[in-house]
């Protein structure tokens, strides 16, 4: 028992000791010996992976005391300082990252102190991140003109970032808030970016952003919303998967150039009021669109620029073929109304699986409701509805029973958000055809 030490055990255990051990415990653990470190380095880079799996920049994604270490410029500091970082970044949060914002948001000692830090990185390093900018190809001559300016001002920020994302190889998503015109930097390199890994022949093909995912814009701080164009650049990145998005607002411009055919699979866009010409434009080019989710401000009367209607009748042109998932709610205001709810029937989505929808859906103009049964197609198998018509639910559920026997194979529930009141005859005839009726607002009688 004298010799039973640590040093005595088997790497296999020793390692298995330290997979358990939080950041904090591994460095105590690796700095007891030289054997202990050896031994500890693995878990060592597990735990700087997961530190740098998720980076944010910008004063509002993270606190006070953190603000030192996620600012872009300073975050690029530590890549040049160590290139392995680079590799673990998986997420990266973006917000406005300028003097202002961190003076507006923090105080003024908190803007002196980070402007101290940020002038310190830019003494160390100028030579290396000006020869960063001039060597960039993903920036055209007059950003890297903007790029000198950023080296004496060191308030450009949004070139800092758009360098550091063409440095993260590994990088999956990206979620932008507070977008601004400064931002464009970024949106300029990443259409670069798209470019030469769309071309197999350029010198650039698979430099950089090949792994990349989804991307989000968050613009729930501001009144007007991003503009929808904003995502054109990314859509085109053949790695891109997936585009989300909140408060975002745009009108057609028949000018912007039409994004190229893409593999997106998945749209979810919430508190948003996009136009038909610009969804268009958008929907026109996805091969394969799978999961749709959009919550808007309802409609504009004089021409239904926006109502769901005209948003379903696009997806039955460009994705019947392929959505299975379709999420389409309203908030209606006095400003705003839907002329005309009704979306017609959807037996045309071949696969679709999932759909949530206001119940107005289902209502034409004139006040008739029209029975599940006869809208669902086939495939459907989970239905979720939002109470917004008045008067008797009764008839939308009608036939369902029989429906469920006669063609809808696949449906196994129906669940309601909101108030509604049905008779328990046939909730019970649903639930022998192996349809579940539920929801919390659900009253029977």
């Amino acid at each position: 028992m004298d010799n039973c030490h640590l040093s005595s055990f088997p790497n296999e255990i020793l390692c298995r000791i330290t997979d358990e051990l939080n950041s904090e415990d591994t460095a105590s653990f690796a700095l007891s010996s030289k054997a202990m470190y050896d031994v500890s380095r693995r878990a060592i880079e597990k735990h700087r992976a997961q530190k740098h799996s998720l980076i944010r920049l910008g004063p509002r994604v993270c606190n006070r005391d953190l603000l030192k270490e996620y600012h872009p410029l300073i975050f690029l500091d530590k890549i040049l300082a160590d290139p392995r970082l680079a590799s673990y970044v998986l997420e990266i949060r973006i917000q406005e990252c300028s003097s202002n914002s961190i003076e507006g948001y923090y105080g003024q000692d908190a803007f002196i102190q980070i402007q101290d830090v940020l002038q310190d990185i830019m003494a160390k390093r100028k030579n290396e991140i000006a020869t960063l900018g001039a060597e960039c190809s993903w920036l055209s001559e007059g950003r890297r003109e903007k790029w000198r300016d950023a080296l004496s001002s060191i308030d450009n920020q949004s070139h800092f970032v758009g360098i550091l994302l063409t440095m993260l190889p590994n990088l999956e998503s990206i979620t932008m808030t507070s977008m601004s015109s400064d931002h464009h930097p970024i949106t300029e390199i990443v259409d670069t970016v798209a470019a030469a890994n769309r071309n197999p022949d350029s010198p650039m093909h698979g430099k950089a952003l090949t792994k990349l995912l989804e991307i989000s814009l968050d613009h729930s701080d501001t009144e007007f919303g991003e503009n929808f164009g904003i995502y054109a650049p990314f859509t085109t990145l053949p790695s891109m998967r997936s585009i989300h998005g909140r408060m975002i607002s745009e009108d057609h411009d028949q000018s912007r150039v039409h994004p190229l055919r893409n593999d997106i699979e998945e749209i979810k866009i919430i508190f948003a009021a996009v136009d038909l010409g610009s969804w268009e434009w958008m929907l026109k080019s996805i091969k394969n669109l799978r999961r749709f989710g959009y919550h808007h401000f309802g409609s504009m009367v004089d021409n239904g620029r926006y109502d769901s209607r005209g948003i379903v009748a696009l997806l039955r042109r460009y994705a019947c073929h392929s959505l299975r998932r379709l999420d389409l709610t309203t908030s209606e205001t006095d400003d705003w109304n839907q002329a005309d709810p009704y979306i017609g029937d959807l037996k045309d989505f071949k696969v679709l699986r999932i759909l949530r929808l206001d119940d107005t859906s289902f209502q034409t103009s004139t006040g008739q409701v029209m029975r599940l049964v006869d809208m669902l197609p086939v495939s459907i198998r989970v239905v979720r509805l939002l109470r917004e018509a008045s008067g008797e639910a009764v008839d939308l559920f009608e036939g369902l029973a029989e429906g469920k026997r006669q063609g809808l194979l696949e449906l196994k529930r129906v669940h309601l958000e909101g108030k509604y009141e049905l008779p328990s005859s046939l909730v019970e005839r649903c639930r022998k055809a192996a349809i579940e009726i539920s929801g919390r607002g659900l009253i029977l009688y």
